[in-house]
C-alpha cells in the first residue's frame, strides 16, 4: 500500500471515528427489506415451473445471507487488550489478549467477505439465468421473467452497498483503535493493521463498483418500463426503494462533508481524498454483473461488421434477400386477399398478410435488426451475415445469440451457412456445435 495512502487514514482515523453510530447497531436491512419483500410476494403469485421456483430460492438465499451479514456486523467483534491482574487488583494491557481479539476479528472480516461473496454469486448466477436458451435456441425466460431477473440483480446490489457501508464503518472503529496512542507498542508495526486497512478499502471500490452496476441495472429495467414488459408494481416498488435511499445517502454525504470540513486540514482532506480516488480508479471498470462477452471490446463490433461486407458478405446478402421479399410480398399479400374478399367473398383460404420489413439497429449494436414476421414457418430468429432476421419474436429476443452467430458470419464467411446446416444434421434438428458456439460468443445483453 502506497504511504500517502497510509499517512491519509493515520492522520484522519481518530477523527473519523465521529462517522460512527452510537449504538452497536450500525447497519439495518429493515429499509430494503421492505420493499424486497413486497417484491417477492409477486414471486408468489407466478405459475410453478423450474424457471419460477429458482427465483424463488435465489430471492430467500438473498434475503438470508444479508440478513446474516447485518448481524455479523452489528456483533462484530471488539478489540480489546485490557485483563484483569493475574497477580493482585486492578487491570493491565496484556499482549495475549490482543492477539486473541485479532484472531476473532481476523475470523470475523473472512466470515463478512465470503458471505459478500454468496450475494456476488447471486448477482451472478441471477444474470445467467437470463441468457439461459431452449434446445431450440429460444429464451427461457420470459419478458416478465426477465424483469424479475434484474428486480433480484437491483436488490442483490442494494443490500450489498448497505452491508459495505455498515462494514465500513466497523472497520473504522478498529483502525481508529489500532491507530490510538494506548495501542501503539502493539499495533505500530502489526501487519493486522494493514488487513483492516485493506479490507476496509476493498469494501470502498465495492461501493463503487455496485454504483455503477446499480446505474446499469436500472437503465434495463427503464427499457422494459417503455416497452410495457415493466409491470407497473414493480416500477412503483423501485421508485419506493430509490427515493429511501436516496434521503438515506443524502444524509451520510453531507455528514461525511461537514466532517471533512469541520474535522480535518486542508492536508488532510487531499491526502485522504487522493487515497480513495486511487482504490475508485482501480476498481472504477470492474463490474458484479454476469457479462457472457467480457471483455467485449468495441473493436470486436468494428471488425464483425467490416467482415460481413467483405470474407461474409454473401452472409448479409442473404439476409438482404430475405429482407426484399417481405418488402415485395407486403403490398402483394394485401391486394390479393383484398381481391379474394371482393371476388370470393365465401372462399375460406387468404394469403398470409405479410407487415412491410421494420428495419432498426439490432439490440446487440452488431447487426440490423429486420422483422420479416410472415416468411418462417414458426416464430424464431436467424442470422445472415449482417442481418438479424425476426420471424414474429421481439427486437430483445436472443438478441446477443444471434450477435454470436453474426461473429462466426464474420469469421466462417461462405462457410457459415454450411457449417450450420452441418450442425442440425449432426443432432437431427436445431442446435449442435453452431448453437453452443454463438452461446459462447454471445455479446452482453442491453435489455
Amino acid at each position: 500500500m502506497k504511504k500517502s495512502v497510509k499517512n491519509a487514514i493515520n492522520h484522519s482515523l481518530c477523527l473519523l471515528a465521529c462517522l460512527q453510530l452510537a449504538s452497536c447497531k450500525v447497519v439495518s436491512n429493515k429499509p430494503i427489506n421492505k420493499k424486497f419483500d413486497q417484491f417477492v410476494r409477486t414471486l408468489d403469485t407466478e405459475e410453478k415451473t423450474l424457471e419460477s421456483q429458482q427465483k424463488q430460492l435465489l430471492a430467500n438465499n438473498l434475503k438470508s445471507s444479508a440478513k446474516k451479514i447485518e448481524k455479523l456486523i452489528n456483533r462484530a467483534p471488539k478489540l480489546r487488550t485490557w485483563q484483569d491482574r493475574k497477580n493482585g487488583p486492578g487491570r493491565e494491557q496484556s499482549i495475549e489478549k490482543y492477539n486473541n481479539s485479532k484472531d476473532k476479528i481476523r475470523t470475523w472480516m473472512a466470515d463478512v467477505k465470503n458471505l459478500t461473496m454468496g450475494i456476488h454469486g447471486i448477482t451472478y448466477k441471477t444474470g445467467k439465468n437470463s441468457f439461459k436458451m431452449t434446445e431450440k435456441g429460444r429464451l427461457k425466460n420470459t419478458p416478465i421473467q426477465l424483469a424479475q431477473n434484474e428486480m433480484i440483480t437491483l436488490y442483490s446490489l442494494t443490500y450489498l452497498r448497505n452491508l459495505s457501508e455498515g462494514y465500513i464503518n466497523r472497520s473504522l472503529q478498529y483502525m481508529n483503535k489500532l491507530s490510538s496512542k494506548g495501542l501503539a507498542k502493539y499495533a505500530a508495526e502489526d501487519e493486522f493493521k494493514l488487513e483492516v486497512m485493506q479490507q476496509y478499502m476493498a469494501y470502498m471500490g465495492m461501493i463503487k463498483i455496485v454504483d455503477k452496476d446499480a446505474k446499469e441495472t436500472l437503465t434495463k429495467l427503464k427499457r422494459m418500463r417503455d416497452r410495457g414488459i415493466l409491470p407497473d408494481n414493480y416500477n412503483d416498488n423501485i421508485s419506493q426503494l430509490l427515493g429511501s435511499e436516496r434521503n438515506r445517502s443524502a444524509k451520510k454525504v453531507k455528514a461525511f462533508k461537514d466532517f471533512k470540513d469541520e474535522a480535518l486540514t486542508k492536508e488532510q482532506i487531499e491526502e485522504f481524498d487522493k487515497a480513495l480516488t486511487a482504490f475508485e480508479t482501480t476498481f472504477n471498470k470492474k463490474s458484479l454483473l454476469f457479462d457472457p462477452a467480457n471483455p467485449d471490446h468495441p473493436l470486436i463490433h468494428l471488425f464483425v461488421i467490416a467482415s460481413n461486407l467483405s470474407w461474409g458478405l454473401i452472409n448479409t446478402m442473404v439476409g438482404g434477400a430475405f429482407v426484399a421479399t417481405a418488402a415485395v410480398l407486403a403490398p402483394v399479400s394485401r391486394v390479393v386477399n383484398k381481391l379474394i374478399d371482393t371476388l370470393f367473398p365465401r372462399f375460406m383460404f387468404r394469403m398470409y398478410e405479410i407487415k412491410f420489413p421494420t428495419i432498426r439497429i439490432s439490440e446487440s449494436r452488431m447487426q440490423i435488426y429486420a422483422d420479416v414476421c410472415g416468411l418462417g414457418i414458426v416464430s424464431g430468429k436467424m442470422s445472415a451475415g449482417l442481418f438479424e432476421l425476426d420471424f414474429c419474436t421481439s427486437q430483445g429476443f436472443a438478441t446477443n445469440h444471434e450477435a454470436g452467430h453474426a461473429k462466426q458470419s464474420a469469421l466462417l464467411g461462405p462457410l457459415y451457412f454450411p457449417a450450420a446446416i452441418l450442425s442440425y444434421i449432426l443432432v437431427g434438428g436445431h442446435g449442435g456445435f453452431i448453437e453452443e458456439w454463438a452461446d459462447i460468443w454471445a455479446v452482453k445483453q442491453t435489455w
